[in-house]
């Protein structure tokens, strides 16, 4: 907005002005005396200056113009970046929970119960706790991921993530 105003101020400058004055005065012994003046100065020898000033002045204002195209370019890149995090983190904690913990738990299970009747042996059964101690730990770190990315956009969004619980 500076840069446009300043546009507008330079190829202001460059027109014409209109004068007016109005003088009164005291003459001694003579009445007094009104005079009123109408003028009109001509930029002649300010033109080049005037003009290359204005021509900068319109530079910088679409220098300006292209800045805040490029700042809302960017301000839209990340936000559509921050909803396509929200949105894998999401499908994964899906498909984390709805599919691989349960065969996860199941493994476990199954590698208890071989242990304890003598079907296989301890490692057997660490191998499957193990497995699904992970599989808590990636389900649990997609949650987070989906919880980061939602705060994010609620903040991007001028809102407060702690006063509504729309996850």
């Amino acid at each position: 907005t500076a840069a446009l105003r300043r546009a507008e101020a330079a190829q202001h400058e460059s027109a014409p002005d209109i004068v007016l004055g109005a003088e009164y005065g005291w003459r001694d012994a003579l009445p007094p005396m009104v005079t009123a003046r109408v003028g009109v100065e001509l930029p002649l020898w300010q033109g080049r200056k005037q003009d290359a000033l204005a021509r900068a002045a319109q530079r910088e204002h679409a220098m300006a113009a292209a800045d805040q195209r490029d700042a809302l370019a960017m301000a839209g890149a990340e936000l559509a970046a921050w909803q396509a995090r929200h949105e894998a983190a999401t499908r994964q904690v899906v498909r984390l929970r709805d599919d691989i913990l349960p065969q996860a738990t199941l493994a476990a299970e199954s590698a208890r119960a071989d242990y304890v009747t003598g079907a296989t042996d301890t490692a057997e059964l660490i191998m499957a706790l193990r497995q699904l101690a992970e599989t808590r730990a990636m389900l649990a770190a997609r949650e987070a991921d989906r919880y980061t990315a939602w705060a994010t956009l609620r903040a991007l969004a001028g809102r407060d993530p702690a006063l509504q619980e729309d996850r």
